[in-house]
């Protein structure tokens, strides 16, 4: 852990990614698949310093139709980086 970094932000992230991860239930994917995405998520919303609306948005999501409204409570750029890195985990 870098010095800039606080065990809070991080448990936050990877807390926000474990429930993306039920969230967006991908069922049948490898289990490395899974821990890719989560990592992924967790990295953006650590790296990309998302707002804690969009963060409480997105653990508050209850659907995946949901996570498209917090989507918009990103920047273009938080936005772009976590649909490329979650693209990336998958393939």
């Amino acid at each position: 852990m870098s010095p800039s970094e606080t065990p809070t932000d991080v448990a936050k992230c990877e807390l926000l990614a474990n429930h993306l991860l039920e969230v967006m239930q991908p069922d049948g994917a490898a289990a490395d698949t899974v821990d890719a995405i989560r990592i992924a998520i967790s990295r953006r919303c650590f790296e990309d310093k998302w707002s804690l609306d969009a963060s409480q948005c997105f653990l508050e999501a209850e659907a995946l139709e949901a996570t498209d409204h917090c989507a918009t409570r990103l920047t273009v750029g938080q936005r772009d980086a976590f649909e490329r890195a979650v693209a990336a985990a998958i393939k």
